[in-house]
């Protein structure tokens, strides 16, 4: 659907708005809310679209998210149209297929100082923000700030910025920082304040808004450096909606699951898949654990993945034992679990389930091994789980790297400290485990 031009009405007046909905209209899809700078106020909001994510949405083929942006009126600042802006926030919410727990509050300079604005003061609403050209204002007070520790964010600024200048930007960014906030960089060192078509057109940030994960009760991801947001968003929910998959979807995962690395290119993964509703729905959810009847079952599909675990050489005749079958299993699995993020799907690997049932099921020879089901579905309510699930549906941490490679030696003291948590090192210093600002030339 392309963008629409609408008026949001109040007492106050009427306010120009943009609206697009994502592509397909798929259900739990995000939702990009812009922030304009104070040269876009006015009555006309195709001037919102000459510049930024407004000309990114206009121009883009595809839209993996919905897309709202108001126009507030000359001599204004967004401060003063706080109800206004909330207020078609709910609307929207309310009227499309928006996961309310997706929201990013994304901005350009007067507009990305307003991000810090609405965000300090509502930090349950958003999931994520895009700060493009902006500065911290002093009246955003350091607790509304600190709320803000769970919630991603990703900073664009330019060196020669005369509107907010280098030094203002990085007095700023060490104010987040002391207060642990989860921030990313791009820094443009040659870059003047108006950087927003560089900024909204940058594809690792447009992958990051369309994957953007829940806002949920764990920490916020952030990688150390620059990997790709798929990466770094994919995660593992229980909550997933039963919602037909078709086999066109489900088969575009598959596609990519079957380009997966192997060794001497033996490709020993295979897939069974049943969809909600089928046949052997119930004969099979009835073999998982304990705790995955508790949400399984609603899911769109399951998946079986298996490994061949014996392989014919090129140019021999008899099989040989494929020493590393569970290991280009485990590849297929990260491509297909990718493949559905990019698809606008969830994933999550299940290991508790009754497998010599399985086998027994699905008529599986003794020659392949089950590795897991994979369950496939779209984003579903989390306040459906049962309570002791609920609290555990959130984002898990990762080790920092200094925990996990070393040059030249096996050293890796952190291993046989007890106790140490997932995702923290004891004696970690900021120098082995990396900053926390991603900075990207």
């Amino acid at each position: 659907m392309s963008l629409q031009r609408h008026l949001h009405s109040s007492p106050r007046g009427e306010l120009p708005y943009l609206r697009a909905v994502a592509s397909g209209n798929p259900p739990s899809s995000p939702l990009v809310v812009l922030l304009h700078g104070a040269r876009d106020r006015g009555r006309d909001p195709e001037k919102l679209l000459a510049h930024g994510l407004g000309r990114h949405v206009s121009q883009a083929a595809e839209r993996p998210y919905h897309f709202l942006a108001l126009q507030i009126p000359e001599e204004t600042a967004w401060a003063d149209w706080e109800d206004e802006l909330l207020a078609r926030l709910d609307a929207v919410i309310a009227e499309a297929n928006v996961d309310k727990q997706r929201i990013v509050l994304a901005g350009f300079s007067a507009g990305s100082a307003a991000v810090w604005h609405f965000a300090s003061r509502h930090p349950e609403r958003f999931a994520a923000l895009v700060v493009v050209a902006g500065r911290l204002p002093e009246t955003v007070i350091d607790d509304g700030l600190a709320a803000l520790k769970r919630t991603p964010v990703w900073v664009f600024h330019g060196g020669r910025d005369e509107r907010v200048p280098e030094s203002q930007f990085r007095a700023d960014l060490a104010r987040l920082q002391a207060l642990g906030l989860p921030v990313r960089v791009t820094f443009y060192p040659d870059a003047d304040h108006f950087i927003s078509d560089a900024a909204y057109s940058d594809p690792a940030l447009q992958r990051w808004l369309a994957s953007v994960p829940r806002r949920t009760p764990g920490a916020a991801r952030l990688a150390h450096g620059d990997a790709d947001p798929l990466f770094v968003n994919r995660w593992s929910p229980r909550a997933l909606s039963g919602e037909a998959i078709d086999d066109a979807t489900l088969f575009r995962l598959l596609e990519a699951a079957r380009w997966a690395p192997s060794a001497s290119n033996s490709q020993p993964w295979r897939f069974i898949y049943v969809k909600n509703g089928s046949p052997q729905w119930a004969e099979l959810s009835t073999l998982l654990s304990d705790s995955n009847r508790l949400w399984a079952p609603k899911v769109s599909a399951l998946v079986l993945l298996l490994s061949r675990t014996t392989f014919v050489r090129p140019g021999e005749s008899d099989p040989s034992p494929a020493r590393n079958h569970s290991f280009d299993a485990g590849a297929a699995w990260a491509h297909f679990a990718l493949q559905a993020n990019l698809a606008g799907w969830h994933t999550r690997a299940i290991a508790g389930f009754d497998k010599e049932a399985a086998r027994s099921l699905f008529e599986v020879p003794e020659d392949y091994k089950l590795e897991i089901l994979i369950a496939v579905g779209q984003l579903g309510d989390e306040a459906e789980l049962p309570p002791q699930l609920r609290e555990r549906e959130t984002l898990t941490p990762r080790r920092p790297l200094a925990d996990l490679v070393a040059e030249g030696r096996f050293f890796f003291p952190n291993d046989a400290a007890p106790g140490t948590p997932v995702g923290a090192s004891r004696g970690q210093t900021a120098a082995a485990a990396g900053t926390l600002v991603g900075t990207t030339g």
